[in-house]
């Protein structure tokens, strides 16, 4: 049993496609998050405060979590030691919340377009056809099984509802399938699971184990996930665009900064000045670019091969601010292989 929910955690789809997508923070929240429940559950207190620090500073959200795993613990042993993770998980949302992102930021892009609070409907719960196959999809990877433990549930519905009503106003692709934002149910919905089987011994069983596999294995066929993406001929051989790549690579001086797309940017990360490219807006019908340091070069590949996964836009967009670049003459092209362009940056981005 124990394996069994191993294997559907590894293989869950949020997780696959976090991998699949981009480096995220929230990501790295999940550890932090399965550590401090482990030592919770131990009653470590010290490493748990560890896990509790280390969690939260990974995301601006994940002290939702952190409260709501301390409620879940203080509602089932009503032991004091609980609340002070309560306490301090709601200090921290809302230092960051109504103090960091007001006063030192230009507000938090996530939020609903009238204010963090707003528009808050219970049918932007469902009201997509994405919003209601993550839900499907997430709760059948596990077999229905966490639906047994309705308090530990609270993790998986509070991540859906940050996501679905809060950030209603926001991109549809934080509420679908794929990329990063499904990654967390991984851990939510494990913990129910676990706690499921443990009360009603009848699920713990071998049959049951496999009814799990069979579960994730199903979904895993029916959202055709990364991991059946070895089975593909495709996948074992270097497509035209990262072969232009790669030499575009050669291209740059050993120790260059250099800022790139997402997918570029694995293959780079030797190297000690490493920007992600960051398509932003500056006006109407205007592309443009945000970078985290100054950099030397940028590369750029525009081909089909890629889509808004690896742009962080739509590559129409994301062409479209590439050209503003040359048209500025910020950038100028020192290499060109089909789709493939190293330019040099010759003025302010």
């Amino acid at each position: 049993m124990a394996i069994s929910i191993l294997i559907v955690f590894l293989v869950f789809y949020g997780i696959q496609n976090a991998i699949w997508a981009d480096v995220h923070s929230v990501v790295l929240a999940i550890p932090f998050l399965a550590g401090l429940i482990y030592f919770l559950e131990k009653k470590n207190f010290l490493f748990a405060t560890i896990f509790f620090i280390l969690a939260i500073l990974c995301k601006e959200d994940v002290a939702l979590f952190t409260f709501l795993i301390s409620l879940i613990y203080f509602i089932s042993s009503r032991n004091k030691n609980y609340l002070y993770y309560m306490i301090g998980s709601l200090f921290y949302l809302f230092f960051v919340f109504y103090v960091f992102f007001p006063h030192f930021t230009n507000g938090y892009r996530f939020q609903n377009s009238q204010g963090l609070l707003s528009n808050i409907r219970i049918d932007n719960f469902y009201n997509t056809a994405d919003k209601r196959e993550a839900i499907f999809y997430s709760f059948a990877s596990f077999g229905f099984i966490p639906i047994a433990a309705p308090l530990y549930l609270l993790l998986a519905l509070a991540d859906l509802v940050h996501y679905f009503i809060l950030g209603s106003d926001y991109v549809s692709s934080a509420q679908g399938l794929f990329l990063h934002y499904r990654s967390t149910l991984a851990l939510f919905l494990a913990w129910p699971a676990i706690i499921a089987i443990s009360r009603f011994k009848k699920l713990n069983r071998t049959y049951i184990a496999i009814y799990l596999l069979a579960c994730t294995i199903i979904v895993q066929y029916i959202l055709h996930l990364p991991l059946s993406y070895l089975t593909k001929s495709w996948f074992w051989q270097t497509p035209p665009a990262a072969a232009d790549i790669n030499r575009a690579i050669k291209q740059v001086p050993t120790n260059a900064s250099i800022a790139t797309q997402v997918n570029i940017a694995p293959h780079l990360t030797h190297r000690d000045k490493i920007y992600l490219l960051w398509p932003t807006s500056c006006g109407e019908s205007c592309q443009w670019f945000r970078i985290g340091g100054k950099v030397e070069y940028i590369l750029v590949d525009t081909s089909v091969s890629w889509d808004a996964r690896h742009f962080l836009e739509d590559r129409e967009q994301f062409i479209e601010g590439i050209k503003n670049l040359e048209e500025k003459k910020v950038v100028q092209k020192i290499f060109q292989s089909n789709n493939t362009v190293l330019y040099k940056v010759v003025g302010k981005i």
